[in-house]
């Protein structure tokens, strides 16, 4: 198998299509880029120094949510019964892990 993959990305008929990028392309590569990199790892960082790594990597959780929702406004992609209960897990999953947060936070909305 490991040779087929070498034969296939050795083979030129695979790489001639890689000259014919067009302007879109480039342009959907760098708005992918440069928001994930430029704006999100110094955000990642400063998160970490100022919270810690446990709680900056909930972060990561909140991702497919995010994902989910960028799919269906922009996309028009189905968000399905499925898709709702998973984000009912992630939030709750979150609140779970940071349940002393919430509880300060309720109490303090509630007084």
């Amino acid at each position: 198998m490991s040779q087929d993959l070498l034969n296939h990305i050795q083979d030129p008929i695979v790489w001639t299509g890689l000259t014919q990028v067009g302007a879109a392309a480039v342009l959907a590569a760098l708005v992918v880029a440069i928001p994930s990199t430029a704006a999100a790892y110094p955000i990642y960082f400063t998160l970490i120094r100022r919270v810690g790594p446990v709680r900056t990597n909930l972060v990561a959780y909140v991702v497919p949510i995010v994902a989910a929702l960028t799919g269906w406004l922009l996309l028009d992609e189905p968000v399905t019964p499925a898709t709702a209960v998973g984000f009912c897990v992630v939030v709750a999953g979150v609140a779970l892990l940071e349940r002393r947060v919430v509880a300060a936070e309720l109490a303090r909305l509630s007084s």
